[in-house]
């Protein structure tokens, strides 16, 4: 199995062959199942600007709302009403027009945009909000408080809000990720051992190998189980080994079943895989730089009394089951990003489950130049989105140029 947060793939012998133990038994061949694997991921570079939504776009985007509720003129509304008093605005009532701006203007504030210039404008239009409304009080377009006041800052909301100020408009930002899936990709190889082929598990090994690393952060990887994953006490044995095949230590953990498992598989990336010679912070990610190998490490489950009862069959987890971003994997390899504090799971859009031979992005190559849509096979990547929508079978497609060359 390979797992890739934006990255490369391996495999490793370590545990391909047949395991015999003995448990005051003779000695046995067991069943073995196997799941290969590769994971690539990539977190989000740093945002320069964000940009300014309209009216049309609070009212038309709920899932992008920042917010539950929103408190304007000193009345809170949950974003359900918000929303509905925005796409029903009282014919010729000012109060609507106010507040809508006033929503969408808050709004912007509050995912980041710039706001030096319009956060006086914000106070004194929710103030006016408070004096003459609630929403839907009928202040007509001729009314002193309109004329007098209202007006001018309804048009500086919106001149705000239509990214004419000192924060630009969505549509007006360039895309900040580069979405090439290689910031860390890991090979994963799991064997699975059991009694006659039934959901008799009586091992549960894992080989992590670092493939790629195009990321100038730093981040630690992990493996987690959930509570009562396996149904039984489990002891893990976990070796680290260097870049050149050299033990480095081996830790022990002894779980109880209704324990989380949370393995730290690599504490670091940078030292996992560190850079290539040359390059200031990327391995395995910039073309004709050669294969550099990362360390590995391998883990080793077994099971209080012998064996566990447990439905794992790794020949279901193919990857049409698994899914593109991995949702239905019975296990997550977490990300923790040190400079943002994000950490990225599986499920999510950043995160990308591929055969073990998949060929990853070169550095700053969007995956979908990569492997682009094919309207006759149906299969690829969509061209632009944010982000990207992948069909079934993409990684099927035959990769550009701009895949990694070492």
């Amino acid at each position: 199995m390979i797992i890739c947060f934006a990255g490369l793939s391996a495999s490793y012998s370590h545990w391909e062959e047949t395991i015999n133990i003995n448990a005051d038994m003779e000695t046995t061949e067991w069943d073995d199942k196997t799941l290969e694997i590769r994971i690539a991921a990539f977190e989000d570079l740093p945002i320069g600007e964000t940009g300014t939504g309209t009216i049309g776009y609070w009212k038309n985007h709920p899932e992008d709302w920042p917010v539950e509720t929103i408190t304007i003129g000193g009345i809170t509304y949950t974003k359900t009403e918000a929303i509905d008093i925005m796409k029903n605005p009282g014919p010729g009532d000012k109060t609507y027009d106010m507040y809508s701006q006033l929503v969408a203007a808050k709004l912007n504030v509050i995912i980041g945009c710039e706001s030096s210039c319009i956060d006086q404008t914000i106070i004194d239009a929710d103030n006016w909000m408070a004096t003459y409304g609630p929403v839907g009080s009928g202040v007509g377009a001729s009314d002193p408080a309109w004329q007098n006041e209202g007006s001018s800052l309804h048009t500086t909301l919106t001149n705000y809000n239509e990214g004419e100020m000192c924060a630009p408009h969505r549509d007006d930002v360039e895309e900040t990720n580069d979405w090439d899936y290689n910031d860390f990709i890991v090979d994963l190889n799991m064997t699975g051992y059991y009694i006659d082929n039934d959901p008799i598990l009586v091992q549960l090994n894992l080989i992590f190998e670092a493939m790629a690393r195009g990321a100038a952060y730093h981040h630690d990887y992990s493996f987690f189980l959930p509570p009562g994953f396996f149904g039984c006490n489990s002891t893990a044995v976990i070796n680290y080994y260097e870049t050149d095949g050299t033990h480095l230590s081996t830790n022990t953990i002894h779980y109880e079943d209704e324990d989380p498992i949370l393995i730290t598989i690599f504490s670091n990336t940078w030292t996992a895989l560190p850079p290539t010679a040359g390059h200031p912070w990327a391995a395995n990610t910039i073309d004709d730089t050669g294969i550099h190998p990362g360390r590995i490490t391998t883990v080793e489950f077994t099971f209080e009394g012998f064996f566990c009862v447990n439905e794992l069959n790794l020949d279901d987890y193919t990857l049409d089951y698994v899914g593109v971003h991995g949702h239905n994997l019975f296990f997550d390899t977490p990300l923790h990003v040190w400079d943002t504090g994000e950490i990225i799971h599986k499920g999510d859009d950043r995160y990308l489950v591929t055969p073990n031979n998949w060929e990853w992005p070169q550095e700053r190559a969007p995956i979908w130049d990569v492997y682009p849509y094919n309207p006759v096979t149906d299969e690829g990547v969509s061209e632009g989105r944010s982000p990207p929508v992948f069909t079934q079978h993409w990684y099927t497609e035959t990769p550009t140029t701009q895949k990694w060359d070492p």
